[in-house]
């Protein structure tokens, strides 16, 4: 999506007789409306010789291929990168998965309530006495899709100056760290778990939400300046 916006065409393979099953997600369909806005889409089955066959046409054409399977079934499909960068090895590839392609938690699925799970956004979001809660958005998606998509205009400023294409392993769950580097550090320096505050912040007050007597609001003062 993000990178349809900045002007890519960009072509997406869905199975055929089905397509994408979040089109099906609804009414009002939100989740398949709101990411595939600036896409061409064809249907291919990767499970066949003539599906693999057209992939790879497309491939030879291709600036960047993207992939979100889980890790390992692109090879499967003998689409992998080592065999695609032999027909086109100026091609960026990026795989974006819940764990990355190595590790020990590689071979698990994953989707964005997991990841937030796991990387502990979770434990540092709701009220400090309630449960642990998930954030508003899919923000281990969104953030994911941002960073493969810096990652991959990082690789095409590379590729004009050394004509190679480049493999991108992307991970959700190492995105979100970058979201939760200010607890991480905190945690390093004091070996104390960072305190699940609400709408607060461990550091400035007032800095979070306070009920009226019409209706919320929000003051956030980070300085004696801005105080006054």
């Amino acid at each position: 999506m993000l990178m349809g916006d900045l002007g890519a065409d960009v072509i997406k393979l869905e199975m055929p007789g089905t397509g994408d099953e979040s089109r099906y997600w609804g009414p009002p369909f939100a989740t398949y409306m709101s990411s595939n806005r600036n896409k061409r889409s064809a249907e291919v089955d990767l499970h066949t010789e003539e599906g693999r066959n057209i992939c790879l046409d497309l491939i030879r054409n291709a600036d960047v291929l993207v992939e979100n399977f889980r890790p390992g079934t692109m090879k499967r499909f003998k689409l992998d990168y080592e065999t695609v960068a032999k027909i086109k090895p100026d091609l960026i590839y990026c795989s974006i998965s819940a764990y990355g392609q190595t590790g020990p938690m590689s071979h698990r699925p994953g989707i964005d309530l997991m990841v937030q799970a796991v990387s502990g956004l979770m434990s540092q979001t709701g009220e400090p006495d309630g449960r642990a809660m998930k954030a508003g958005g899919p923000i281990a998606d969104i953030v994911g899709g941002f960073s493969a998509v810096v990652s991959i205009m990082a690789s095409l400023m590379e590729r004009r100056e050394t004509g190679r294409g480049r493999y991108i392993d992307i991970a959700m769950l190492d995105a979100l760290m970058m979201v939760l580097n200010q607890q991480i550090v905190t945690y390093t320096a004091t070996g104390k778990p960072y305190a699940r505050v609400g709408n607060a912040h461990p550091l400035m007050a007032p800095y979070e939400s306070f009920p009226a007597s019409d209706r919320e609001f929000v003051m956030a003062v980070t300085n004696e300046k801005a105080w006054k």
